[in-house]
């Protein structure tokens, strides 16, 4: 089922972010590793964590996650969705 693809890439995405967070000295090197472009002590915390597998899932979460906080910060935008019927609601109005 090739719609179910995305669904299922966006559950293990989050599953592996959820797994880097339980940790929060791990999530906050990732994080800061990321923020830096340090791509040897980005892998370091996901290995830390045995996730190195999901690099490339928890690499493009992290992006996701900063171009909205950029996008909210240079559009002053407070009708941000905050939830798939806000998205849907905000995509409607375009």
């Amino acid at each position: 089922m090739a719609n179910d693809e995305p669904l299922s890439e966006m559950k293990e995405a989050g599953e592996a972010i959820g797994k880097l967070a339980e940790d929060e000295q791990a999530f906050t090197r990732a994080v800061e590793a990321f923020e830096k472009r340090d791509a040897d002590a980005f892998r370091k915390a996901l290995e830390s964590r045995q996730l190195l597998p999901h690099c490339t899932r928890i690499c493009l979460w992290l992006c996701t996650w900063r171009c909205f906080r950029i996008c909210r910060l240079v559009c002053k935008d407070d009708s941000s969705p905050r939830s798939i019927r806000g998205m849907q609601t905000i995509s409607a109005r375009s």
